[in-house]
């Protein structure tokens, strides 16, 4: 019962707070405008891909 409670509240929130912080890393970093895209572009694939497996994982369990 309890690791069901960590899958299902407290990793969706770390991962959550992961992705925003990694995103106002980026904004604040000395790359290009471009660059900077590419990189925020590239870590909301990664949190949409890890929703949609979180999302399967948690039905199956």
């Amino acid at each position: 019962m309890a690791w069901e409670i960590l899958l299902l509240i407290i990793i969706p929130i770390i991962l959550l707070v992961v992705i925003i912080w990694a995103i106002f890393d980026v904004v604040k970093s000395d790359m290009t405008t471009q660059m900077k895209a590419v990189w925020i572009i590239l870590l909301l694939m990664f949190s949409l891909i890890t929703l949609i497996v979180w999302l399967f994982v948690r039905n199956k369990v």
